[in-house]
């Protein structure tokens, strides 16, 4: 017989924020700031990916984009981003 899995909510819900409010708070934020450079303006356009992320990873990241005030999703573009350009 298979056990149950046990589904664990965070501890604390990260807020949802709007595109407008972000852009504010990544200007005010210097290492985001960065980070959200373009590389080249003819590489700006944004692509779809699909990637499998163990869900601790993930829990991890959403609990750190929490403190830095943005969306999960635009944290580890952030983290792509740098990683690209070297930094």
């Amino acid at each position: 017989m298979k056990k149950k899995s046990k589904i664990v909510a965070p501890k604390k819900k990260a807020v949802v924020k709007t595109k407008k409010v972000v852009k504010k708070i990544v200007a005010k934020k210097p290492v985001a700031k960065a980070a959200v450079k373009p590389i080249s303006t003819s590489s700006n356009i944004k692509k779809s990916i699909t990637i499998r992320i163990s869900g601790s990873d993930i829990q991890a990241m959403k609990v750190k984009a929490a403190k830095m005030g943005v969306p999960y999703q635009t944290y580890i573009n952030i983290l792509i981003h740098r990683d690209a350009v070297g930094e």
